[in-house]
Protein backbone atom coordinates (compact mmCIF):
# COMPACT_ATOMS: atom_id res chain seq x y z
CA UNK A 1 0.00 0.00 0.00
CA UNK A 2 1.40 3.82 -0.71
CA UNK A 3 3.00 5.68 1.96
CA UNK A 4 -0.16 7.91 3.81
CA UNK A 5 -0.72 11.41 2.60
CA UNK A 6 0.89 13.72 4.66
CA UNK A 7 -1.50 14.86 7.33
CA UNK A 8 -0.17 18.54 7.02
CA UNK A 9 -1.24 18.67 3.56
CA UNK A 10 -4.37 17.53 3.78
CA UNK A 11 -5.56 19.92 6.91
CA UNK A 12 -4.59 22.80 4.36
CA UNK A 13 -6.51 21.70 1.51
CA UNK A 14 -9.40 20.90 3.86
CA UNK A 15 -9.38 24.23 5.57
CA UNK A 16 -8.68 26.40 2.24
CA UNK A 17 -11.35 24.14 0.06
CA UNK A 18 -14.95 22.72 -0.83
CA UNK A 19 -14.94 19.01 -0.87
CA UNK A 20 -18.43 18.46 -3.01
CA UNK A 21 -20.02 15.39 -0.74
CA UNK A 22 -21.48 12.60 -2.32
CA UNK A 23 -24.36 13.16 -4.29
CA UNK A 24 -27.66 11.97 -3.05
CA UNK A 25 -28.12 9.98 -6.19
CA UNK A 26 -25.31 7.97 -5.86
CA UNK A 27 -26.23 7.18 -1.78
CA UNK A 28 -29.79 5.99 -3.44
CA UNK A 29 -28.45 4.23 -6.19
CA UNK A 30 -25.61 2.37 -3.14
CA UNK A 31 -29.00 1.76 -0.80
CA UNK A 32 -30.60 0.00 -3.67
CA UNK A 33 -27.87 -1.86 -4.89
CA UNK A 34 -26.74 -2.81 -0.94
CA UNK A 35 -30.67 -3.99 -0.61
CA UNK A 36 -29.92 -7.54 -1.81
CA UNK A 37 -32.36 -7.74 -4.90
CA UNK A 38 -32.05 -4.30 -6.67
CA UNK A 39 -35.57 -2.45 -8.38
CA UNK A 40 -33.75 -2.55 -12.41
CA UNK A 41 -36.83 0.01 -12.89
CA UNK A 42 -36.54 1.78 -9.53
CA UNK A 43 -32.82 2.14 -10.91
CA UNK A 44 -33.79 3.68 -14.21
CA UNK A 45 -36.32 6.07 -12.89
CA UNK A 46 -33.95 7.20 -10.32
CA UNK A 47 -31.18 8.21 -13.43
CA UNK A 48 -33.90 9.33 -15.82
CA UNK A 49 -34.97 12.43 -13.12
CA UNK A 50 -31.77 14.18 -14.60
CA UNK A 51 -31.80 13.88 -18.26
CA UNK A 52 -28.27 15.23 -18.33
CA UNK A 53 -26.96 12.24 -16.30
CA UNK A 54 -29.31 10.03 -18.52
CA UNK A 55 -28.25 11.33 -21.61
CA UNK A 56 -24.43 11.23 -20.84
CA UNK A 57 -24.52 7.98 -19.24
CA UNK A 58 -26.10 6.20 -22.80
CA UNK A 59 -23.51 7.97 -24.46
CA UNK A 60 -20.70 6.61 -22.49
CA UNK A 61 -22.03 2.69 -22.52
CA UNK A 62 -22.67 2.86 -26.12
CA UNK A 63 -19.31 3.81 -26.84
CA UNK A 64 -16.98 1.46 -29.04
CA UNK A 65 -14.67 1.44 -26.27
CA UNK A 66 -17.57 -1.02 -24.11
CA UNK A 67 -17.87 -2.72 -27.47
CA UNK A 68 -21.80 -3.46 -26.78
CA UNK A 69 -23.55 -6.21 -28.50
CA UNK A 70 -26.67 -4.10 -28.52
CA UNK A 71 -27.27 -0.54 -28.25
CA UNK A 72 -29.02 0.39 -25.07
CA UNK A 73 -31.77 3.73 -24.97
CA UNK A 74 -32.62 3.95 -21.38
CA UNK A 75 -31.09 3.29 -17.89
CA UNK A 76 -33.38 0.34 -16.87
CA UNK A 77 -31.98 -1.29 -20.04
CA UNK A 78 -28.31 -0.21 -19.23
CA UNK A 79 -28.94 -1.72 -15.77
CA UNK A 80 -30.34 -4.78 -16.76
CA UNK A 81 -27.34 -5.20 -19.77
CA UNK A 82 -24.31 -4.00 -16.99
CA UNK A 83 -25.30 -5.07 -13.85
CA UNK A 84 -26.68 -2.28 -10.92
CA UNK A 85 -22.74 -2.28 -9.78
CA UNK A 86 -21.44 -1.58 -12.99
CA UNK A 87 -24.21 1.33 -14.13
CA UNK A 88 -23.38 2.90 -10.58
CA UNK A 89 -19.33 3.02 -11.44
CA UNK A 90 -20.55 5.19 -14.77
CA UNK A 91 -23.24 7.26 -12.77
CA UNK A 92 -20.35 8.18 -10.28
CA UNK A 93 -18.14 9.16 -13.09
CA UNK A 94 -20.84 11.33 -14.75
CA UNK A 95 -21.30 12.81 -11.91
CA UNK A 96 -18.06 14.39 -10.41
CA UNK A 97 -18.35 16.41 -14.29
CA UNK A 98 -21.41 18.24 -13.08
CA UNK A 99 -20.94 18.54 -9.03
CA UNK A 100 -17.64 20.86 -9.57
CA UNK A 101 -18.08 23.81 -11.64
CA UNK A 102 -20.52 26.10 -13.26
CA UNK A 103 -23.62 25.53 -15.45
CA UNK A 104 -22.46 28.26 -17.86
CA UNK A 105 -20.59 27.32 -20.90
CA UNK A 106 -16.71 27.77 -19.77
CA UNK A 107 -13.72 26.86 -21.94
CA UNK A 108 -11.30 25.25 -19.61
CA UNK A 109 -13.61 23.27 -17.69
CA UNK A 110 -15.18 21.99 -21.03
CA UNK A 111 -11.68 21.02 -21.93
CA UNK A 112 -10.67 19.73 -18.73
CA UNK A 113 -13.93 17.12 -18.46
CA UNK A 114 -14.17 15.70 -22.23
CA UNK A 115 -10.03 15.24 -21.69
CA UNK A 116 -10.85 13.44 -18.62
CA UNK A 117 -14.11 10.96 -19.89
CA UNK A 118 -12.02 10.42 -23.20
CA UNK A 119 -8.56 9.30 -20.75
CA UNK A 120 -10.76 7.23 -19.01
CA UNK A 121 -11.84 5.38 -22.16
CA UNK A 122 -7.83 5.79 -23.19
CA UNK A 123 -7.26 3.71 -19.40
CA UNK A 124 -10.13 1.32 -20.85
CA UNK A 125 -8.59 0.41 -23.88
CA UNK A 126 -5.23 -0.52 -22.61
CA UNK A 127 -6.17 -2.55 -19.84
CA UNK A 128 -8.42 -4.43 -22.41
CA UNK A 129 -4.92 -4.29 -25.17
CA UNK A 130 -2.84 -5.68 -22.18
CA UNK A 131 -5.58 -7.74 -20.63
CA UNK A 132 -5.40 -6.37 -17.07
CA UNK A 133 -8.16 -7.18 -14.82
CA UNK A 134 -8.82 -3.66 -13.65
CA UNK A 135 -10.82 -1.92 -16.41
CA UNK A 136 -13.32 -0.59 -14.18
CA UNK A 137 -10.79 0.78 -11.55
CA UNK A 138 -8.85 2.43 -14.55
CA UNK A 139 -12.01 4.43 -16.22
CA UNK A 140 -12.60 5.53 -12.45
CA UNK A 141 -8.98 7.08 -12.22
CA UNK A 142 -9.52 8.40 -15.78
CA UNK A 143 -12.41 10.34 -15.41
CA UNK A 144 -11.50 11.57 -11.60
CA UNK A 145 -7.66 12.36 -11.76
CA UNK A 146 -8.29 15.98 -12.88
CA UNK A 147 -11.03 16.24 -10.70
CA UNK A 148 -8.74 18.85 -8.49
CA UNK A 149 -8.02 20.97 -11.26
CA UNK A 150 -11.44 22.21 -11.10
CA UNK A 151 -11.87 22.43 -7.62
CA UNK A 152 -8.45 25.11 -8.05
CA UNK A 153 -10.33 27.03 -11.01
CA UNK A 154 -13.27 27.54 -8.78
CA UNK A 155 -11.11 29.37 -6.48
CA UNK A 156 -8.17 30.95 -8.82
CA UNK A 157 -9.36 32.27 -11.58
CA UNK A 158 -5.72 31.87 -12.90
CA UNK A 159 -5.41 28.73 -12.88
CA UNK A 160 -5.54 27.83 -16.13
CA UNK A 161 -2.15 30.11 -17.10
CA UNK A 162 -0.49 28.15 -13.55
CA UNK A 163 -1.13 25.20 -15.41
CA UNK A 164 0.31 25.78 -18.77
CA UNK A 165 3.34 27.33 -16.77
CA UNK A 166 3.62 24.48 -14.52
CA UNK A 167 3.43 22.09 -17.46
CA UNK A 168 6.29 24.21 -19.39
CA UNK A 169 9.15 23.91 -16.55
CA UNK A 170 11.02 20.43 -16.25
CA UNK A 171 12.27 21.78 -12.67
CA UNK A 172 9.26 20.99 -10.84
CA UNK A 173 6.29 18.08 -10.71
CA UNK A 174 2.92 19.24 -11.42
CA UNK A 175 1.83 18.84 -8.01
CA UNK A 176 5.19 20.80 -6.54
CA UNK A 177 4.40 23.74 -9.24
CA UNK A 178 0.83 23.63 -7.66
CA UNK A 179 2.27 23.67 -3.73
CA UNK A 180 4.38 26.33 -4.74
CA UNK A 181 1.50 28.45 -6.01
CA UNK A 182 -1.35 27.84 -4.20
CA UNK A 183 0.02 25.30 -1.20
CA UNK A 184 -1.82 22.56 -2.77
CA UNK A 185 -1.83 20.09 -5.31
CA UNK A 186 -4.62 19.30 -7.38
CA UNK A 187 -3.66 15.52 -6.90
CA UNK A 188 -4.87 16.18 -2.95
CA UNK A 189 -8.31 17.64 -4.08
CA UNK A 190 -8.76 14.69 -6.33
CA UNK A 191 -7.78 12.08 -3.65
CA UNK A 192 -9.91 14.11 -0.92
CA UNK A 193 -13.03 13.81 -3.43
CA UNK A 194 -12.40 9.81 -4.27
CA UNK A 195 -11.87 9.30 -0.73
CA UNK A 196 -15.52 11.06 -0.13
CA UNK A 197 -17.62 9.16 -2.46
CA UNK A 198 -16.23 5.90 -1.50
CA UNK A 199 -13.93 5.02 -3.81
CA UNK A 200 -11.35 1.90 -3.22
CA UNK A 201 -8.45 2.79 -1.14
CA UNK A 202 -5.58 1.60 -4.47
CA UNK A 203 -7.83 4.15 -6.45
CA UNK A 204 -7.36 6.65 -3.95
CA UNK A 205 -3.58 5.91 -3.42
CA UNK A 206 -3.18 6.68 -7.17
CA UNK A 207 -5.31 9.77 -7.36
CA UNK A 208 -3.47 10.88 -4.32
CA UNK A 209 0.08 10.85 -6.15
CA UNK A 210 -0.93 10.49 -9.86
CA UNK A 211 1.94 13.27 -10.32
CA UNK A 212 4.14 12.53 -7.46
CA UNK A 213 4.64 9.23 -9.46
CA UNK A 214 7.98 8.11 -7.07
CA UNK A 215 5.70 7.39 -4.07
CA UNK A 216 3.75 4.73 -5.66
CA UNK A 217 6.65 3.24 -7.56
CA UNK A 218 8.70 2.96 -4.13
CA UNK A 219 5.81 2.56 -1.65
CA UNK A 220 2.65 0.98 -3.95
CA UNK A 221 1.92 -2.67 -3.70
CA UNK A 222 2.15 -4.05 -7.59
CA UNK A 223 -1.64 -3.00 -8.36
CA UNK A 224 -1.37 0.46 -7.73
CA UNK A 225 1.38 0.71 -9.85
CA UNK A 226 -0.26 -0.89 -12.80
CA UNK A 227 -3.43 1.10 -12.60
CA UNK A 228 -0.54 4.27 -12.46
CA UNK A 229 1.31 3.14 -15.09
CA UNK A 230 -1.87 2.72 -16.92
CA UNK A 231 -3.07 6.42 -16.48
CA UNK A 232 0.08 7.76 -17.54
CA UNK A 233 0.58 5.68 -20.61
CA UNK A 234 -3.41 7.08 -21.63
CA UNK A 235 -2.05 10.42 -20.73
CA UNK A 236 1.31 10.29 -22.91
CA UNK A 237 -0.72 8.60 -25.76
CA UNK A 238 -3.52 11.66 -25.83
CA UNK A 239 -1.12 13.98 -25.29
CA UNK A 240 -2.82 15.29 -21.96
CA UNK A 241 -0.25 17.92 -21.50
CA UNK A 242 -1.18 19.82 -25.29
CA UNK A 243 -4.57 18.89 -24.69
CA UNK A 244 -4.95 21.37 -21.36
CA UNK A 245 -2.20 24.10 -22.25
CA UNK A 246 -1.40 24.00 -25.71
CA UNK A 247 2.39 22.94 -24.52
CA UNK A 248 3.67 19.93 -26.69
CA UNK A 249 6.77 19.16 -24.78
CA UNK A 250 5.79 15.99 -22.20
CA UNK A 251 8.59 16.38 -19.30
CA UNK A 252 6.36 14.41 -17.33
CA UNK A 253 6.75 11.31 -19.55
CA UNK A 254 9.95 12.14 -19.81
CA UNK A 255 10.84 11.92 -16.33
CA UNK A 256 8.11 8.35 -15.83
CA UNK A 257 8.42 6.42 -18.94
CA UNK A 258 11.08 4.24 -17.94
CA UNK A 259 8.97 3.27 -14.93
CA UNK A 260 5.62 3.11 -16.51
CA UNK A 261 7.27 0.61 -19.36
CA UNK A 262 9.03 -1.31 -16.66
CA UNK A 263 5.54 -1.63 -14.96
CA UNK A 264 3.43 -2.76 -17.52
CA UNK A 265 6.20 -4.85 -19.83
CA UNK A 266 6.16 -3.10 -22.99
CA UNK A 267 8.90 -1.74 -25.20
CA UNK A 268 8.93 1.87 -26.42
CA UNK A 269 8.02 0.20 -30.36
CA UNK A 270 5.13 -1.32 -29.07
CA UNK A 271 3.53 1.95 -28.53
CA UNK A 272 2.29 2.44 -31.83
CA UNK A 273 0.73 -0.88 -31.82
CA UNK A 274 -1.39 0.03 -28.82
CA UNK A 275 -2.03 3.38 -30.68
CA UNK A 276 -3.42 1.83 -33.57
CA UNK A 277 -5.65 -0.41 -31.11
CA UNK A 278 -6.84 3.17 -29.20
CA UNK A 279 -7.42 4.76 -32.92
CA UNK A 280 -9.56 2.00 -33.84
CA UNK A 281 -11.95 2.19 -30.91
CA UNK A 282 -12.62 5.83 -31.64
CA UNK A 283 -9.52 7.20 -29.75
CA UNK A 284 -6.85 9.48 -31.45
CA UNK A 285 -3.82 9.35 -29.97
CA UNK A 286 -0.31 10.73 -30.90
CA UNK A 287 0.89 7.59 -32.24
CA UNK A 288 -2.61 7.07 -34.46
CA UNK A 289 -1.31 10.22 -36.78
CA UNK A 290 1.92 8.35 -37.59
Amino acid sequence: MAQAVDKHKLEIALNGFSIPPRPELLIALQQEIDSGEPDVKYIGKLISQDIAIAGFLLKVVNSPVFARRQHIDSAAQACLVLGAEKLLLFVRSILIRYQIGTQKADLFLDTLWDSSNKLAEACVAICQYMQLDFPDEAYTIGMFHNTGMAILYSKNADYPKVLTDAYTQELLTISEYEEVTYSVAHELLSFLVAESWGLSHEVCNVLAYHHSVNAIYTTGNYIEKEMLSVLKLAEHMLELGKWLTGYEVDYEWQRCSDAVLDTLEIEPFQLPDIGEYLENLGIRNKYSML
